[in-house]
């Protein structure tokens, strides 16, 4: 594969391997929020940790993923929706 078609596939892997960092930033700060015991750092945290979420929300249309890689994403969705479901968020 060569040119356009090479750097579109270069792209959309990036772009999984963003979603799932995505993610995984959402629960690591999502598990921080549920860790403190300051309102500030918690409210903070949790803030991040619905950026994240919302972030993969609006981009995850725009790559391609392959089944097993939807179904990786999909389960840290929805831990991450259940944390911060905890957190008092509200979908």
């Amino acid at each position: 594969m060569q040119g356009w078609a090479q750097t579109r596939v270069d792209v959309n892997a990036a772009s999984v391997d963003f979603l799932h960092t995505e993610a995984d930033t959402g629960l690591l700060f999502a598990n921080i929020a549920m860790g403190s015991d300051e309102f500030e750092k918690t409210a903070r945290n949790q803030a991040h940790a619905r950026l994240a979420y919302d972030t993969v929300l609006r981009f995850v249309g725009r790559v391609s993923l392959t089944a097993a890689e939807a179904e990786g994403l999909s389960a840290k969705m929805g831990r991450l929706k259940g944390e911060l479901r905890m957190l008092g968020e509200s979908f």
